[in-house]
């Protein structure tokens, strides 16, 4: 047993830190502590649908949208990343956006869920709820994820709404900031011109 587990982590490992899109998800944790779980007369949920979100109102921004599911382990993973991003950089340069696509359960099911994490991985950036594929319907450029059999993938869009890149599974802190930095400040990574 522990040998069929070492060769699963090493297959997930060489895979590219990301889950297949057909994937059953992990048992759902416990019912959360009542410290955990907000009062839902006091807290509005830290979530919103997707059809509350237009790529157009973040034009002039970079965007990093992060499709993810709360089943995903190299989606948990990532989330430290993705937090220490949306506090690293200026919103009013940058936008740090989860897109959850969680959609096992009633909506009532997900929702729960979704909070609890949000909750738990003390998610500081704005999370989007899109469990029927809305924005990638909405937005031709992002249809590409219909045919990607990863999550998370991530889309890196640059001021004027275009992708600049997509990554496929987990990436760390590093990898993002540098591609970020890279489109707030386009003359910094051309060879400067002497003489």
């Amino acid at each position: 047993m522990q040998i069929l587990k070492c060769l699963l982590l090493i297959t997930w490992a060489v895979a590219g830190s990301g889950c297949a899109r057909q994937e059953t998800p992990d048992p759902r944790p416990g019912r959360a502590s009542p410290e955990d779980t907000p009062s839902s007369q006091t807290r509005k949920p830290a979530f919103s649908p997707a059809s509350a979100f237009r790529l157009e109102d973040y034009k002039g921004k970079v965007v990093l949208l992060n499709f993810w599911t709360t089943w995903c382990p190299p989606c948990r993973a990532e989330i430290p990343a993705l937090v220490k991003l949306h506090q690293t950089f200026d919103p009013n340069q940058v936008a740090i956006i989860g897109v959850s696509v969680d959609d096992q359960g009633t909506p009532e099911q997900v929702q729960e869920q979704l909070q609890w994490f949000i909750n738990h991985y003390q998610i500081t950036y704005p999370v989007i709820i899109d469990n029927q594929y809305e924005l990638v319907r909405r937005y031709p450029s992002l249809q590409i994820f219909l045919q990607i059999p990863v999550i998370p993938t991530t889309f890196l869009v640059d001021q004027q709404g275009n992708i600049d890149k997509t990554y496929q599974g987990a990436r760390p802190f590093e990898v993002f900031s540098k591609d970020i930095q890279a489109l707030l400040e386009p003359d910094s990574a051309k060879p400067k011109k002497t003489g």
